[in-house]
């Protein structure tokens, strides 16, 4: 029992912080709702149209602004005090919730106004990804801060599990429109969160004043940091191949094993297993080293190569499970390590970065994943992301400068950044925006 309250501890310490934990559970709620939403999202697209592509269409209309605005907001939630800015955020994504919600109810929506929504959403997660990534940083100082990034992917992970089955039981009994509405409804747990943090639970990072060029010394301050650079590029290589299971796990489950819906949704069942199982082992490295990052990549690529030759239904229900946890645990791993990296005063600014990257690789990487399946068969794109896995690690050890025996064979963990030790970047202000980030 001792045993066991120690390992709790050790995953969960940064909800020591009562702050972080405040918002920790106003940020589960939301999430629940949001993916909520996602799924009612879906079905009145589908009953508004029927088409496939209708439902491609309102997804990239809401992934979209995220990866084009997310640097710019970036730049913005520098700026202001982001506590206020993810009042505002909350404030009006409930409100799209809610309204869409009536639309619905009232039999008024239509795919217009659906794709109207989906981009409104889209602008407001632009903003609102960012800051409440920054804003976590002055919840968690120090060398917690990693493992609250692994505790949140976690929950999230939990709550991208929980929130389908509540949004399917939803719709089937009471109609989509309550799903929009509960969405709506669950954004004032966040409000009421960030209400509550007390101004002794959080350490605001200095705001940055208004000038030219803020955005360019971002993108300076990641490309001047051999760490940042290289967990920017292993970010952007691992989610283009690696990270695509919302294409080639249907796929493999329709066309290899001739298997129904409901195994599709087993499936998924015991990826978001293994992503819970993974996040919390992410979240149980204290200081995490680049030894953790690697073995998470590489046992990640063994999960996906055995699902590529996996004999029947059971097997890839087995090594799916750990592929998609490793997954998990490395992105937990590798997105700590980038925000311990990061110079405070860019925090938002070097975070959008990252999320902008998450955000246009994962749509490229459908489309060229889907390309491979319909060449090659549904077994190909899971050799395709065991081939990313280790693409990802040179592209990462080229770019930090780290070899990769001696980052497998090396226990130290990664040193947090020291404030300041940028300020040099502002000489490259002038840069070419388009010149993003080093290349590998």
């Amino acid at each position: 029992m001792q045993r066991l309250r120690l390992a709790l501890h050790s995953v969960f310490r940064s909800i020591g912080n009562p702050g972080y934990r405040k918002f920790l559970l106003g940020q589960v709620v939301s999430s629940m709702g949001t993916w909520m939403q996602t799924v009612a999202q879906g079905l009145l697209v589908l009953s508004l149209s029927g088409k496939g592509v209708n439902l491609g269409l309102t997804v990239l209309l809401q992934v979209a602004p995220m990866a084009l605005l997310s640097p710019i907001a970036g730049v913005w939630a520098d700026r202001v005090d982001k506590r206020s800015l993810l009042l505002v955020t909350n404030t009006v994504a409930g409100g799209q919730a809610l309204l869409l919600g009536f639309l619905v109810a009232s039999d008024r929506a239509t795919l217009p106004i659906v794709y109207g929504m989906a981009f409104v959403l889209g602008v407001v997660s632009a903003i609102q990804m960012p800051t409440q990534q920054a804003f976590v940083a002055e919840l968690v100082v120090g060398p917690d801060l990693a493992n609250a990034v692994n505790v949140n992917l976690m929950m999230m992970n939990v709550a991208r599990v929980i929130g389908p089955a509540i949004a399917g039981l939803t719709a089937a009994t009471v109609g989509i429109a309550a799903c929009f509405f509960l969405n709506g409804a669950s954004f004032l747990a966040v409000i009421v969160a960030l209400f509550l943090i007390r101004a002794a639970e959080r350490t605001p990072t200095a705001r940055q004043q208004r000038q030219s060029g803020q955005l360019r010394e971002g993108i300076a301050h990641v490309r001047r940091n051999p760490e940042l650079a290289g967990a920017w590029w292993m970010n952007l290589v691992y989610c283009m191949l690696a990270w695509e299971f919302e294409v080639s796990v249907p796929l493999l489950v329709t066309q290899t094993f001739g298997a129904s819906a409901g195994t599709y949704g087993l499936m998924f069942a015991a990826l978001g297993a293994g992503a819970v199982v993974g996040g919390a082992w992410g979240a149980s490295r204290h200081h995490p080293s680049h030894r953790d990052q690697l073995l998470a990549a590489l046992v990640s690529g063994a999960g996906m190569l055995g699902t590529a030759f996996a004999p029947n239904l059971y097997v890839a229900f087995v090594t799916v499970a750990i592929g998609g946890g490793a997954i998990v645990c490395w992105w937990g791993i590798l997105s700590g390590i980038y925000q311990l990296e990061i110079d405070p005063s860019f925090r938002a600014r070097a975070t959008a970065l990252w999320l902008a990257g998450l955000q246009a690789g994962r749509p490229a990487g459908a489309l060229l994943i889907g390309f491979v399946a319909q060449q090659f068969g549904a077994r190909a794109p899971f050799l395709a992301g065991a081939f990313g896995c280790l693409l990802a690690i040179t592209v990462w050890s080229h770019v930090s400068g780290h070899g990769v025996r001696a980052a497998l064979a090396s226990r130290t963990p990664v040193s947090p950044a020291s404030p300041g030790i940028e300020q040099e970047a502002e000489t490259e202000a002038h840069v070419v925006e388009t010149e993003f980030i080093s290349e590998p």
